[in-house]
């Protein structure tokens, strides 16, 4: 991230790179989360490929046919100064296994409209490609299937898999798994930091091994002999810190020539870096280059996240009491709960006169009795509850 607030280049800078690389910003704390991602997944659908290359095929005849146009027919139609010079228009056959396609030319002398053709095959193709995931509490976290693979490999995944990170750790993935182009990034992020924003990052010096300089060439005569030398410079940089050292090997190659016999040498001379400004040196004729000047201390980046104390079984708990507390959660409390005391058990007594005798009526006192009124019991209040429903919210 750029310091002093990020300007229009560098957040689309910022959004391509936490995009591609899963890492969003926490809406409740402002630092970063991350998601690990999960695997792509393998698909079949029906392929249109070319007959010569089996293995180039699209999902579609026109899709198919874009590439035959872009890649061969267009090239075709170009001027001196590789002006696209036509524009494709769309599939206008697919019968016996040729596809043919229509483009207007417009280029001086050829204008109309052509059409061209090649042969394609179906077959099954299998594609691997990002699976859907599912948010139900909040639906704006859904991640669509199809989603773009990132550079490591992996899709995106729900919110619940995202943990903290940091932006160290953010950039340590870019390094990781290098993204196959940089050029969404680097553009906006260039045009920020030229309009005064600074890239805190850390000071790490790097560059060649070593570099060839510009060989140098004296020739001597002396009657009949001549002498050429031909000395050719070898810089050998060594990092270390916040400085850059190097030392220079000299390599001459001396031909004489004396009488018409030729000899040939070669020294090797090394040494220290020069004390003063070697003309000869690439710094001397270009001082302000990233290598030849000292970096100096990063800039030290403040905290962006700190780790909140509360779990998720804490959040939970929280909402449990929250809800049993509300007017909804206590009128529901003991609402099955039913306490009778007191009372025995209804009986009869009838006389019979006729046979001198009476008859006891108990049977509700029996135990076969108390388990029919239990299944009486529950029957009753299953449609009570259906009731209260129904009044309370339908």
């Amino acid at each position: 991230m750029l310091g002093g607030g990020l300007v229009p280049g560098a957040a689309t800078a910022a959004a391509a790179a936490y995009a591609a690389y899963r890492v969003y910003t926490d809406p409740t704390s402002g630092g970063l989360m991350s998601d690990p991602g999960i695997s792509t997944v393998a698909q079949q659908s029906q392929g249109y490929c070319y007959t010569s290359s089996q293995n180039t095929c699209f999902s579609s005849p026109d899709a198919l046919a874009q590439y035959q146009y872009t890649t061969y027919s267009a090239p075709s139609w170009k001027g001196a100064s590789s002006t696209a010079r036509s524009t494709y228009t769309g599939v206008t056959s697919t019968s016996g296994g040729v596809i043919t396609f229509g483009f207007n030319v417009f280029d001086t002398g050829y204008s109309g409209t052509r059409t061209a053709s090649f042969g394609y095959i179906q077959k099954v193709v299998t594609t691997n490609s990002c699976p859907a995931s599912i948010d139900a509490l909040n639906p704006a976290y859904s991640v669509a299937a199809g989603s773009p693979v990132g550079p490591d490999g992996n899709c995106p995944s729900g919110r619940y898999n995202h943990v903290p990170t940091t932006a160290d750790a953010a950039a340590a993935r870019v390094t990781a798994f290098p993204p196959p182009d940089i050029t969404p990034w680097v553009n906006p992020t260039r045009d920020a930091i030229g309009s005064g924003q600074q890239a805190p990052a850390s000071a790490v010096n790097t560059g060649p091994a070593s570099q060839t300089g510009t060989p140098t060439t004296t020739t001597t005569t002396s009657g009949t002999t001549s002498s050429t030398d031909t000395k050719t410079p070898t810089y050998t940089y060594n990092y270390g810190g916040d400085t850059i050292s190097y030392t220079t090997t000299n390599v001459t190659n001396n031909t004489t020539i004396n009488n018409g016999a030729t000899t040939t040498t070669t020294t090797t001379t090394t040494g220290a870096a020069p004390t003063a400004q070697d003309p000869t040196d690439p710094c001397t004729a270009n001082p302000t280059r990233i290598g030849c000047q000292p970096v100096g201390d990063a800039v030290k980046q403040p905290d962006l996240y700190k780790k909140k104390s509360k779990t998720f079984t804490d959040v939970m708990t929280a909402f449990k009491t929250t809800i049993q507390a509300s007017p909804l959660g206590s009128a529901m409390t003991g609402f099955f709960t039913v306490s009778l005391s007191g009372g025995t058990c209804p009986t009869w007594t009838i006389p019979l006169e006729y046979f001198s005798t009476t008859a006891t009526i108990d049977f509700m006192c029996t135990s076969a009795f108390a388990t029919l009124m239990a299944t009486f019991s529950i029957v009753l209040r299953i449609v009570a509850s259906v009731a209260a429903f129904r009044i309370a919210f339908l």
